[in-house]
């Protein structure tokens, strides 16, 4: 599978990812003609402490000794920690120069559901449960759940932060296991 690149022609699957889109025409519109410059921004699933979402529902199961559904197959996912995504906000801030092509950003490297799963019970200090299906039984999974259980969990979506570290001059501050102590790890 290749990975979403800046040039990439947008396809939002959902009437969120089509809001989004919508709004990102409408701001460049308004920009057109101003001494306005638009930057815009496309950071994939944004973890961190107390966050709502998918880590944190993976967390509630992995703390109740569910086991968690993730896919026979690799399913590399890209995520960003909520330190990194503050992280190359404040880089866009600091630069007066605007890319031509949308921003895309994820951490030091693009997790699996299993991975990501592994990462959340480490820092819990619990031992993740994983319930690896098949692709059938992902479908099934995703037929019993309107599908939000096998889209968001078991499929695949990984943006090429290529361009953005090089324009920018930035990496991800924090790597994706640091991200995940952070976010669901003692506090103290």
């Amino acid at each position: 599978e290749v990975a979403i690149e800046p040039t990439s022609t947008p396809q939002p699957s959902g009437a969120y990812g089509r809001a989004k889109l919508r709004a990102e025409h409408c701001l460049r519109k308004i920009c057109e003609g101003s001494a306005m410059q638009l930057v815009t921004l496309r950071p994939p699933m944004i973890y961190g402490r107390g966050g709502p979402g998918n880590p944190g529902l993976l967390a509630s199961w992995i703390r109740r000794g569910w086991p968690v559904p993730v896919p026979m197959q690799a399913n590399p996912r890209s995520l960003l920690y909520l330190g990194n995504f503050l992280s190359i906000l404040s880089r866009i801030l600091e630069t007066s120069e605007v890319p031509p092509w949308p921003v895309l950003v994820q951490d030091d490297r693009a997790l699996t559901t299993e991975e990501m799963v592994v990462q959340i019970g480490r820092a819990l200090g619990r031992t993740a449960r994983c319930w690896k299906l098949s692709p059938e039984g992902v479908r099934n999974l995703g037929a019993l759940t309107g599908g939000f259980l096998s889209e968001k969990l078991c499929g695949r979506l990984t943006v090429d932060s290529t361009r953005t570290e090089q324009f920018y001059n930035w990496k991800p501050p924090t790597t994706a296991e640091e991200g995940f102590l952070a976010s669901f790890g003692p506090l103290f």
